[in-house]
């Protein structure tokens, strides 16, 4: 198989398949995480691949289903696993799919799960842009890679906005003729109803469904600890505010309108908690 060509740019890092300035030629990509930006012009588009920093305040998250789920993900591409699906002769694909109320956790969630997948397999792990039409998913694997041994990661973020995600292309990219060996295709929405059943109820497509109803409290806790500034961390006794959201299943939104409260009026944890309970605590899909 030919390898496939990259341009570096120089002056951003990105990569891509089309010609531009300040560029060396790269014949792979490095294993890490890219965001894919797609960049038009009147022929069409050109795809870039942008190297992305994980997150340094990344959560070990240590609560089920979290943690059974990225124990049977991570597994999945175990080597012995690998070769049992060669015997099968079955494709070595996994798609996953996260759903539940925003602040759930489940891009945070997701992010762990990635950072793992690249440091344990030596992932190139891409977080696709809404606008790309999913119908050229396999085209994109075939273009990242040049062999079945370089394991890829396709994230698609709020994935009941994508394009082309009941067309024949993807689902055969799912489950099909254009299944791809090595590759985890991981799903988030907060709008599951408005997914069709041949993506929800066929396991070969996403044989993992998984409801991430609220934010796990070590979730909770490193996102106080990212948007608090130092010079207010005085004003907010962290214990003690843990401890009043412990099992309050709130939305990480509704815990950022809690830490305002309590900076702007001098509340109570308790306080700024009670004035949130008149809403509905589940979560009810929006209508499209």
């Amino acid at each position: 198989m030919e390898k496939v060509a990259y341009l570096r740019n120089k002056k951003t890092g990105a990569y891509t398949m089309g010609s531009t300035d300040d560029s060396e030629i790269v014949h792979e990509l490095p294993a890490g995480l890219y965001k894919q930006v797609l960049i038009r012009h009147p022929f069409g588009f050109h795809q870039e691949f942008y190297p992305k920093e994980f997150n340094k305040d990344l959560v070990k998250i240590d609560k089920d289903p979290y943690l059974a789920r990225a124990k049977e993900i991570v597994r999945f591409f175990d080597p012995k696993t690998h070769e049992l699906y060669q015997d099968l002769k079955m494709k070595h694909f996994l798609g996953v799919l996260f759903y539940g109320a925003p602040g759930s956790g489940k891009t945070c969630f997701t992010e762990t799960l990635v950072h793992t997948l690249v440091s344990k397999y030596n992932s190139i792990a891409v977080l696709l842009s809404s606008s790309f039409d999913l119908s050229n998913t396999s085209n994109l694997v075939d273009g990242l890679r040049d062999n079945e041994s370089q394991h890829i990661t396709l994230i698609a973020d709020e994935f009941d906005k994508f394009t082309g995600k009941n067309s024949a292309g993807f689902l055969a990219f799912l489950d099909g003729y254009y299944t791809k060996n090595n590759v985890c295709f991981l799903a988030t929405t907060n709008r599951f109803s408005m997914l069709s059943d041949q993506l929800t109820n066929r396991k070969s497509r996403f044989a993992i469904v998984q409801e991430l109803s609220y934010a796990p409290l070590e979730i909770v806790e490193k996102f106080i600890h990212t948007i608090i500034p130092e010079k207010y961390s005085d004003k907010i006794e962290l214990p003690e505010l843990l401890s009043h959201l412990d099992g309050k299943k709130l939305s990480l939104d509704d815990v950022k309108y809690v830490i305002l409260d309590i900076l702007k009026n001098g509340s109570t944890p308790a306080e700024a908690i009670s004035k949130l309970e008149t809403k509905p605590q589940d979560y009810e899909e929006p209508e499209d």
